[in-house]
C-alpha cells in the first residue's frame, strides 16, 4: 500500500506547482484596429507533457473504441472547449450570464461563447470546402488539403477575481484554480485587458488566455465573435503543435522555424497599407494569409500545418481532447441548477409550489433534448422512487422553469434526479448531464432559493517532484487512489484512503510496477469528483 502522509504546514499551491508545468516563448502586445484579427500571442512549450482523459470506466471504454478512426489523418476531429469569463471582484467588466456587461440584456456570455466556437468551426469549413489555399508556400502544386478539425463547446463558467480579471503575464496557474475537466477538454479564459492577443500555454492540461475580445466587442459589438473566433483558431494552432509563426523561420538548416518547410520565410506584414517593414507597402507578392501568420487576411493552413495539428490530434498529447470523429459535429450537454431549492408555508398548512429554474444556455449544437425526473432517496441516487417524467422536445434547451415547463410537482422533504440529453438530427453520439436537487423547507434565513454552489474541486493534484505528488484536499474526506498504464489498464489501487485537509504527500518511488520510458496515469477519486493526472518515467 501506498504511504501518504499529511504536510501539516499548508504550502502555496502556486509556488509548488510553477516550476515544473511552464517554459516561455514569447509574449508581445499592439494596439488593432477593428479589421485586424489575429495578433501578437504568447505561448508556453511543453511537449514532453502529454495528457490523458479522466479515466472514468465509461470514458476509457468510449476511447479505446473511437480512437482507431481518430488516428486517421482524413477523419474530422471534434475538439472539446470550455469557455471561462474572468469577472471582478464585484462581478463585472466582462459578458455576463444575463447581458454583455455593457447594459445589453439580449446579448450574453452564453451568446459570445456559441458565436465565437460557430465562427471558429465556420473559418476551418471555409479551408475545408477550398475557398482558400496558403499563399506564401513552398512545395508541390497541391497547397490545399482540408482542415477537418471542428471545436464542440463544453460548458460556459464565471469567476470573480479581480486579479485574473485583467492578468495578462505568463502564468497559466488560473487553469489549476478554476479549470474544468483540464486533461481531456481546452479550457478558454477571456479577460479584460485591452491589449490585444492571446496566449496558448499547458499547466494542468491545455489552456488558452484570450486578453481583449470584451474591449473589442465594445468597440465593435457586431465583430466581436468573428475576432475572437479567428483568434481562437490561431491559439488552437499553437497547442497543436505549431509552436512558431508561419514567418519565424531560422538562419540555420533546414531554415524553417515552424518544423514546415511549406512555409517559407517572409516579412511579417500586417497588410497591403503596412510600412513596418516597409516592404509590406503595397506588395501583395509578400503578403500572407497564414493562421500563424499577424494578417488581416482570410486565414489557410499550409499542409504540413494541418499534418502537424493532426499528428497531434491523433497520435500526440492532444489526442485525450478528441471528443469524436465523425463527418458531423454533435451536440453538448451543459446546464447549470442549484442543488437545493426551498418551499415557503402557507399560512393554515401546505406549501406553495417550489419553482426550479434550469439553465441549458450552454448547451450546444442540439436540436432536440430529453429531460427526466424522478424522486430518489438521496442525492447521487440513481434507484426510482416514484414520480417519474420523462419527455422528448425539439429545439434549443435555454431557459425553463421545470415545474410550469414540465408541470411536475417538487415536494418539500424530497431529493430529485434531474437528466438532460440533448441529441443533433443525424449525429451521435448523444450528450447527457445529470444533476441531483433537494427541496426543504423555507426558514426566515432561506425565504428565498438557495444560492448555486459554485463548482468546486475537492481535490488537487500537484507535482511535487519526478513521482511524488501533492494531494491538495478541501476537507478531511475518503480517497481512491488508481494508477492506470497507457492503455487505460489498473496497475495499482487503493480503495480507500483517508487525506486529511490542506496537503497530503504521496510519493510513488517504491511501486516497482512502473517501469522506465513510460507514461502512466494517477488518478484519486472522493465523493464529489475525479482527478487525474498524468506522468512519465524516464
Amino acid at each position: 500500500m501506498l504511504q501518504i502522509k499529511h504536510l501539516h504546514k499548508q504550502k502555496n499551491r502556486q509556488s509548488l506547482f510553477l516550476p515544473y508545468y511552464l517554459t516561455l516563448i514569447c509574449c508581445c502586445f499592439m494596439q488593432i484596429t477593428q479589421a485586424q484579427t489575429r495578433q501578437h500571442h504568447c505561448l508556453f512549450e511543453e511537449s514532453q507533457r502529454a495528457e490523458i482523459p479522466q479515466p472514468t470506466a465509461a470514458e476509457l471504454e468510449e476511447y479505446r473504441l473511437r480512437f482507431p478512426p481518430c488516428n486517421s489523418p482524413t477523419a474530422t476531429k471534434n475538439v472539446r472547449v470550455n469557455v471561462h469569463f474572468m469577472l471582478d471582484d464585484a462581478g463585472g467588466n466582462n459578458f455576463l450570464p444575463h447581458e454583455d456587461g455593457y447594459g445589453n440584456s439580449n446579448y450574453t456570455g452564453y451568446t459570445f461563447a456559441e458565436e465565437m466556437v460557430e465562427k471558429a468551426n465556420v473559418i476551418w469549413g471555409h479551408q475545408d470546402a477550398g475557398d482558400y489555399g496558403v499563399w506564401q508556400y513552398n512545395g508541390t502544386a497541391n497547397k490545399f488539403i482540408p482542415m477537418r478539425v471542428r471545436l464542440l463547446l463544453n460548458g460556459v463558467y464565471w469567476h470573480k477575481s479581480t486579479y485574473w480579471n485583467t492578468n495578462d503575464n505568463g502564468s497559466f496557474s488560473l487553469n489549476v484554480l478554476y479549470g474544468v475537466n483540464t486533461l481531456n477538454t481546452i479550457n478558454i479564459y477571456i479577460l479584460n485587458q485591452p491589449r490585444s492577443g492571446g496566449m496558448a500555454g499547458f499547466q494542468n492540461g491545455a489552456a488558452t488566455k484570450m486578453m481583449d475580445c470584451w474591449f473589442k466587442y465594445g468597440q465593435y459589438p457586431s465583430w466581436g465573435s468573428a475576432y475572437a473566433a479567428d483568434l481562437l483558431n490561431h491559439e488552437i494552432g499553437h497547442l497543436c503543435g505549431l509552436t512558431y509563426h508561419d514567418y519565424e523561420n531560422t538562419n540555420v538548416a533546414p531554415y524553417w522555424g515552424d518544423y514546415c518547410e511549406d512555409t517559407p520565410d517572409h516579412p511579417n506584414c500586417w497588410s497591403i497599407y503596412d510600412s513596418d517593414p516597409v516592404i509590406c507597402l503595397n506588395n501583395w507578392s509578400v503578403q500572407s494569409n497564414n493562421m500563424m501568420s499577424y494578417s488581416e487576411h482570410p486565414a489557410a493552413l499550409s499542409p504540413c500545418q494541418i499534418d502537424t495539428i493532426h499528428n497531434k490530434l491523433s497520435n500526440g498529447y492532444m489526442r485525450n481532447y478528441v471528443h469524436s470523429c465523425a463527418g458531423c459535429l454533435p451536440a453538448n450537454t451543459f446546464y447549470t441548477i442549484n442543488p437545493q431549492f426551498c418551499a415557503r408555508a402557507k399560512v393554515g398548512g401546505g406549501y406553495f409550489p417550489v419553482d426550479v429554474p434550469l439553465d441549458g444556455r450552454g448547451s450546444f449544437n442540439e436540436d432536440s433534448y430529453l429531460i427526466e425526473i424522478f424522486e430518489v432517496s438521496t442525492g447521487g441516487s440513481n434507484i426510482i422512487l416514484g414520480n417519474h417524467f420523462m419527455q422528448q422536445y425539439s429545439g434549443q434547451l435555454g431557459q425553463i422553469n421545470l415545474r410550469t415547463f414540465c408541470n411536475y410537482n417538487f415536494q418539500v422533504g424530497k431529493n430529485y434526479r434531474i437528466r438532460v440529453m440533448t441529441s443533433k438530427t443525424g449525429c451521435l453520439p448523444t450528450s447527457e448531464q445529470t444533476q441531483w436537487i433537494a427541496v426543504v423547507p423555507c426558514t426566515p434565513e432561506t425565504s428565498t432559493p438557495v444560492p448555486t454552489v459554485p463548482i468546486k474541486k475537492s481535490i488537487t493534484i500537484l507535482p511535487r517532484q519526478p513521482k511524488s505528488y501533492i494531494l491538495y484536499s478541501e476537507t478531511e474526506q475518503q480517497a481512491q487512489v488508481y494508477i492506470y498504464d497507457f492503455m487505460g489498464r489498473v496497475l495499482y489501487q487503493q480503495p480507500k484512503t483517508t487525506l486529511q485537509a490542506g496537503d497530503n504527500i504521496l510519493d510513488l518511488n517504491n511501486l516497482e510496477t512502473l517501469l522506465p520510458n513510460n507514461f502512466y496515469i494517477l488518478a484519486v477519486q472522493t465523493a464529489e469528483s475525479i482527478e487525474t493526472q498524468r506522468f512519465f518515467i524516464p
